[in-house]
């Protein structure tokens, strides 16, 4: 049987700050994690099976996270914020159709993000990562905002999660008109 080349021997470094002992560590644990949530559960997936895919140790595990839940937060809130950068010029502007064409052409262009939420069974993980990054970037003045956040976001997901299991099938400029028609008031 061939052996698995581990996420840190993949990195082949020799000595590394602290600091960037941890960045590699945690590097290794999110991309063992994903790996392993391809072929099945989060539930499922021991820390023992982790670290070893990762390359690292238990102790180093636990130096950064708690939980394999940790792990898999750490990462959806890392493509939050890269989605919300990637739309927040849109926002700002006030173009909802650019804002939704951008946003589906990239979840098309990185749909395996979106597959492993689905094989993990975490498909609700993506509106609330795209829920925390809009509130860290612009906090809401009072509740009646927060709650339209909340369900903007938890409508979104609903409507992606429909768009992925149709093998994506509409452009993401279909997409952004059927989006803007939901979330527009009619005049």
């Amino acid at each position: 049987m061939d052996r698995i080349q581990t996420e840190m021997e993949k990195h082949n470094v020799l000595r590394l700050s602290n600091q960037e002992s941890n960045h590699l560590t945690r590097e290794c644990l999110e991309t063992a994690l994903i790996r392993l949530l391809a072929d099945k559960e989060l539930e499922k997936i021991s820390i023992t099976e982790l670290v070893r895919l990762a390359g690292v140790s238990r102790t180093a595990f636990y130096s950064n996270y708690s939980s394999k839940e940790d792990i898999l937060a750490s990462w959806m809130s890392q493509v939050g914020d890269e989605l919300i950068d990637l739309i927040w010029p849109y926002v700002l502007k006030d173009d909802l159709s650019g804002m939704f064409r951008q946003l589906f052409q990239k979840i098309k262009e990185d749909h395996h993000q979106v597959e492993i939420l689905v094989k993990a069974g975490l498909p609700h993980r993506l509106s609330a990562a795209l829920e925390a990054t809009i509130l860290k970037k612009d906090p809401p003045r009072d509740r009646k905002k927060q709650y339209a956040i909340t369900g903007y976001c938890g409508m979104l997901n609903n409507i992606l999660m429909e768009w992925y299991r149709g093998a994506m099938k509409e452009t993401a400029e279909e997409m952004s008109e059927i989006c803007c028609a939901l979330f527009l008031p009619r005049q």
